[in-house]
């Protein structure tokens, strides 16, 4: 098969335009699958990051968060392009820096990175200290 490079056409090259078309579907499904990986590389290190402040949620609770997430992000990236898809994870971002640097501290009293004091996290939490 004749390499072809990106500037040439479907005329210069002679290849069908449906050669072109599946192209640019299998590409658009690869970065598509690119938004579905880099989010689920963003889970990992956040569990293993932040899964400390996790400790007492149920694990059908975190799991099913996982699997909602990434399959809102393959959703929005398949029919939208991989862009959308990695804007929800943009505005989680944007939720957990409002969340945990003003509301936490300013509301609760608790710090929003260490989750001190305890106590008062457990109660916002709706944890008993002791299980």
């Amino acid at each position: 098969m004749e390499r072809v490079l990106p500037e040439q056409t479907a005329v210069e090259t002679g290849a069908p335009m449906d050669y072109w078309l599946e192209r640019a579907e299998t590409i658009h499904w690869i970065v598509m699958w690119m938004a579905v990986a880099i989010t689920a590389i963003i889970f990992a290190i956040g569990n293993i990051l932040f899964g400390h402040f996790e400790e007492k949620t149920p694990k059908w609770r975190r799991v099913t968060k996982v699997v909602l997430v990434l399959g809102m992000v393959a959703a929005l990236a398949a029919r939208f392009g991989p862009a959308w898809g990695l804007f929800p994870i943009g505005l989680m971002l944007v939720a957990f820096v409002v969340f945990h640097l003003w509301w936490l501290p300013h509301r609760y009293g608790i710090n929003g990175l260490t989750a001190e004091p305890k106590e008062k996290y457990y109660e916002f939490r709706g944890w008993n200290r002791r299980t």
